[in-house]
């Protein structure tokens, strides 16, 4: 309970702005150590997170349904105000994240691999654009600084987090990078600094303030680890239920390992057992003495390892909370219960696209206008349109009702840009391409014609650096 009490120091405004706690994840060094299994800490973690997303048709199919999501959003600036001004930057900002020197979806693509992760390093890359024949090329010539694009840093190729160490030890400030042999272009390898000024990280989690956050298939690896298992051990107990165990028996006098070494009897018949097959090439050929016969396997029935099997599918799409991924390969269930679990899903997928739009407004954004010469802090936001699946209907029969009610404004455009983004209708210029190319209205008075007045042109310096011109 905070407040002042008797034998304690007073608190200064410069005690208060000092902090006493050491926070941050548990880490020797550079090396975070949070998770207690060595296996999901990294590096050996990107290994088996990527392999559980790549092996298992769960979670590939899980993790898939999220990226066909994000791949089908829509993304969209949003001014800061109404005025000419905050259209203007809105309209810039648009600009430049459809001016990338890949696709937008793409570079979400990437991005998403946060989920598996638990974190995604990328590093933002800036150009000048200078029309179609500058290098890189541009939709645009106006020299002014617009996106490139945001690289990953490969999961796999992070060898430590560089902190401001002694003077913050527990702020980040960039990533280190192993670089193979001929990653820097000449034949080199070696390491590469990646500044966190000049990148985005994006996390699940932020527990700790820890930079590698936690994947979201962290609660699924047991239950993945006993499936894996179980499937291989299903696979051999099918094949010797199914063509049988075989037993071949020798003859007396059969020959030994000690007498004729790996060409006695003994040994050519466990080579036989070990290699037998039912298929085309099958076949046995018995020498006067021997016999060989096919053993019915008295262990579990097959049936019995499905069910352990189904029993942690479950467990897994449970704990990335995509159940409803499951209906139709079990009899069990209602449409109400589906139509829930699906509801749960598009929530999560709310939350996981805002962890994408708030790092972007809070990093990309700021340091985009300032490398163009703003820095008033009146800057658009990029927005996303919200997931609609098969709640269309109930939204098109709540806004009637809303209209009919007259508690909305028929007359704003971003009503039916919201409508016909949600349900996937074809719609014209977004309101903010509108208000760029509208005329100014007469009744402006002074001040706000200078407010509006035209954005200040990027110039170049010598070391690359950009500044109002």
């Amino acid at each position: 309970m905070a407040g002042k009490k008797k034998g304690q120091p007073k608190v200064t405004k410069a005690k208060a702005q000092a902090q006493a706690a050491l926070g941050g994840p548990n880490r020797f060094g550079g090396v975070i150590a949070e998770d207690f299994l060595p296996e999901l800490r990294y590096p050996q973690a990107a290994v088996t997170y990527n392999e559980m997303r790549k092996n298992s048709p769960v979670i590939g199919g899980f993790l898939r349904a999220i990226e066909s999501a994000f791949r089908s959003t829509t993304w969209k600036s949003v001014p800061y105000d109404n005025s000419s001004v905050g259209y203007a930057r809105a309209g810039f900002l648009q600009e430049t994240i459809e001016d990338t020197n890949r696709p937008w979806s793409d570079i979400m693509s990437d991005i998403l691999t946060f989920l598996p992760f638990g974190f995604s390093f990328n590093e933002m890359v800036f150009k000048l654009r200078e029309g179609s024949d500058g290098h890189p090329t541009s939709k645009f010539r106006d020299g002014k600084v617009g996106f490139k694009d945001f690289v990953l840093i490969p999961h796999d190729s992070i060898i430590e987090w560089i902190y401001d160490e002694p003077n913050e030890p527990d702020e980040l400030i960039g990533v280190r990078q192993l670089v193979m042999n001929g990653g820097f272009g000449d034949g080199r390898g070696g390491t590469a600094d990646v500044p966190l000024n000049k990148s985005l990280l994006f996390r699940t989690r932020a527990e700790k303030n820890s930079p590698e956050g936690e994947s979201v298939l962290r609660q699924a690896y047991r239950p993945w680890y006993y499936m894996s298992n179980l499937e291989a051990v299903e696979a051999i107990s099918l094949e010797r239920t199914g063509a049988g165990i075989p037993v071949l028996h020798l003859p007396p006098g059969a020959t030994t390992k000690a007498e004729a070494g790996n060409l006695s009897d003994i040994e050519v018949a466990k080579q036989i057992v070990r290699q037998v097959r039912v298929d085309e090439q099958g076949g046995i050929v018995e020498p006067d003495g021997w016999s060989f016969r096919l053993e019915m396997s008295k262990g579990l029935r097959p049936e019995l390892f499905d069910l352990a099997i189904k029993r942690h599918r479950a467990n897994i799409l449970m704990s990335v909370l995509a159940v409803f991924l499951e209906l139709g390969t079990a009899r069990v269930g209602s449409f109400a219960t589906a139509k829930s679990g699906r509801s749960y899903f598009e929530n999560s997928l709310e939350g996981y696209v805002k962890i994408v739009e708030d790092v972007f407004n809070l990093c990309a954004v700021p340091l985009l206008f300032e490398l163009n010469g703003i820095t008033d802090g009146q800057l658009p936001k990029l927005t996303h349109t919200t997931f609609a699946g098969e709640g269309m209907v109930e939204t098109v029969e709540s806004v009637l009702k809303l209209l009919e009610a007259g508690l909305l404004d028929t007359d704003k455009a971003v009503l039916s840009e919201y409508l016909s983004d949600i349900l996937h209708l074809p719609r014209g210029a977004t309101i903010t391409e509108q208000r760029i190319h509208e005329p100014h209205s007469e009744g402006h008075d002074k001040e706000e014609e200078e407010e509006e007045t035209e954005e200040p042109t990027p110039t170049v310096n010598t070391n690359g650096a950009t500044v109002a011109g």
